[in-house]
């Protein structure tokens, strides 16, 4: 790209139940407007990392991200009216001929909020996802549906009613089975998030943050990843 990077990166740190091994490991690069260039994903068992890259137009929207792993996989972002309308996957052979492997689609309402999401059937469970949204603009539902149109399952959110912009708790109504409560501190950051199966606690997550307001850690169950947001020698991708 020989676009230059700032100085600036982020590595996320993971471990399981044994915090002396590390599970998975990533680092993100950054440039002087803060905009995502390069990530580094190290998995478990792998020796290559994933290598995503990014680009972005004169408008500061992300417009493409190349994903080296086992392979290239390229996205191709475009815009209508200044709001993302489509995604494009490629598949990147050997010889650098691209195949066309789907395309996501984004629409919007009259507001311009997100109401549906269309995504290629044979890449997830659920082909599309409807939106809803109260009167003060916030998203209320989100409905699955099938390729054949068949709902899957649908979201309810609930917000604080002392504080309207504060999310508390998203079910689903589908089954009532779970719950997924989220606690946030004055500063409307998420502290605490757990979910409830028929009742009882199924996972749970606290984040710290440090005085300035960064993140710090997410402390789970079963997991613990750390983050560290570190200066480094200025460098240019390839």
């Amino acid at each position: 790209m020989g676009q230059p990077l700032d100085s600036v990166c982020i590595v996320t740190v993971m471990y399981g139940d044994d915090t002396s091994r590390v599970d998975t490991a990533s680092i993100t690069y950054y440039d002087r407007e803060g905009l995502e260039r390069e990530q580094f994903y190290w998995f478990k068992g792998e020796k290559v990392p994933v290598h995503d890259v990014c680009t972005y137009d004169r408008n500061r929207k992300l417009k493409t991200q190349v994903t080296h792993f086992r392979g290239i996989s390229r996205y191709r972002f475009r815009y209508k009216r200044g709001r993302l309308y489509s995604v494009t996957d490629y598949e990147v052979d050997a010889h650098g001929r691209r195949e066309k492997t789907g395309v996501t689609i984004w629409e919007y309402d009259s507001q311009g909020r997100v109401s549906r999401i269309s995504t290629p059937p044979k890449w997830y469970g659920d082909y599309t996802r409807t939106f809803v949204y109260d009167t003060l603009g916030r998203e209320t539902g989100k409905m699955h549906l099938d390729e054949n149109g068949k709902e899957v399952y649908r979201n309810r959110t609930v917000y604080n009613v002392q504080d309207v912009s504060q999310l508390m708790a998203q079910l689903d109504t589908v089954s009532l089975s779970a719950i997924n409560v989220v606690n946030s501190d004055e500063h409307g950051r998420e502290v605490e998030r757990y979910e409830l199966i028929k009742g009882k606690i199924n996972s749970h997550q606290r984040h710290v943050y440090d005085e300035g307001g960064r993140l710090r850690s997410t402390i789970g169950l079963r997991s613990t990843k750390w983050y560290e947001y570190r200066r480094l020698p200025r460098r240019t991708t390839r």
